[in-house]
């Protein structure tokens, strides 16, 4: 991840720059692979209890993870998606609804005006890839984990323009 970059500057004067490199996830990737790893060598890395929903999701349409998970939590009462922090015990959603509401607002109404359309020209829509942005940018856990002041502030503003985008 990209937030601390002052953060790597100092640990690699920590470390000292002799036999390490710096690179973000994907430049790691190109460099495995240019070493002649290929995506089958990995190993696959799974969210705990995601194979659960796996079960039972039979078709991808519109609502079919929502039916899945409700299935899952049928199977498995102790089920749930709301703690799911790194730290497993904080609630994901609980306590947060001041910036999730928004942002799932906006995912919401991106995927009702979107999802029906079909054909590729509308990713090519100047309307589609600014309301996508946005919707890409309101994504990130930072705005969660940070859960007040300037971080929830920026997360309203991006919601907001994309919110206008879709209008």
């Amino acid at each position: 991840m990209n937030e601390f970059p002052s953060a790597y500057k100092i640990a690699f004067q920590d470390i000292g720059r002799e036999g390490a490199v710096g690179m973000n996830a994907t430049e790691y990737l190109e460099f495995v692979r240019h070493a002649g790893l290929d995506e089958d060598s990995f190993m696959p890395v799974v969210p705990v209890s995601q194979a659960k929903i796996w079960e039972f999701l039979k078709e991808y349409a519109p609502g079919a993870a929502d039916a899945a998970i409700e299935k899952v939590k049928q199977r498995y009462p102790g089920f749930n998606l709301e703690k799911a922090s790194w730290t497993n015990d904080k609630d994901w959603v609980k306590g947060y609804e001041d910036i999730m509401d928004p942002i799932l607002k906006l995912s919401s109404a991106f995927h009702k005006k979107f999802d029906g359309e079909i054909g590729r020209e509308r990713f090519e829509t100047v309307p589609y890839k600014k309301a996508l942005l946005y919707l890409l940018l309101s994504q990130t856990s930072c705005f969660r984990y940070w859960g007040t002041g300037a971080w929830t502030g920026y997360a309203k503003e991006i919601c907001r323009r994309g919110m206008e985008a879709l209008k």
